[in-house]
């Protein structure tokens, strides 16, 4: 196969498929702005029973770093 040259050539030879998972399945971690930007992990999983279980796991350990005050700034946790 001949190397890619153009961007023409790339939308000729490669087809990209968009998946966008389910709301149900998944959420994001948004972490604070950093000098490389805001940065973030997008977590899919399997079901929506194993999704409400990571983001409940999730909301204990934010309330214990906040009750220590090891968490100094605001957390917004959205559904």
């Amino acid at each position: 196969q001949m190397p890619l040259r153009t961007v023409k050539d790339f939308s000729e030879r490669v087809r990209i498929i968009n998946i966008v998972p389910k709301a149900e399945l998944c959420f994001t971690i948004i972490g604070p702005m950093t000098v490389d930007g805001v940065r973030s992990l997008n977590v899919e999983c399997q079901s929506e029973e194993d999704a409400n279980k990571w983001f409940s796991f999730l909301e204990v350990v934010i309330n214990h770093f906040k009750k220590n005050k090891t968490i100094k700034s605001a957390v917004v946790i959205k559904k």
